[in-house]
């Protein structure tokens, strides 16, 4: 396995792009830290708005291989909405580190490990998803 803070401080501060978004930090940390394999997203999703971000996580048929728990677990895939629709995510991570939070990455700010309590007053509802 990958040690976790050496991940995650390599990865903080890379900017967002089309190619380097939420979705694609969440792949990159469930690949290295836990060996998922997570599918990509469509082609142009990241950029063609927040309205098709929430149907793809809405709809994925990946969905079905998680199930929702109510408290965050090491490893969980954190959906985050802005009013009702999921439209960010990012990895919940506890296990090795000084403090948990979630490594997501923004348009607005890139990587970044915060608090969830950070999370939750930037973004509104976080809902966690771990393997069915």
């Amino acid at each position: 396995m990958t040690d976790r803070i050496a991940f995650i401080n390599c990865r903080i501060g890379q900017q967002w792009s089309p190619k380097h978004h939420c979705w694609a930090l969440v792949r990159e940390t469930q690949a290295a830290l836990f060996g998922r394999v997570l599918p990509e997203m469509p082609v142009g999703v990241a950029t063609s708005g927040l309205h098709a971000m929430a149907e793809i996580f809405a709809s994925h048929d990946e969905r079905r291989n998680w199930r929702e728990v109510t408290a965050p677990l090491d490893g969980a895939i954190a959906l985050i909405a802005r009013k009702s629709a999921d439209i960010h995510c990012g990895t919940y991570l506890d296990r090795d580190l000084p403090e948990p939070g979630l490594l997501h990455c923004d348009e607005a700010q890139g990587v970044r490990f915060d608090p969830l309590i950070i999370v939750g007053l930037s973004w509104g509802r976080i809902r966690y998803f771990v393997p069915a």
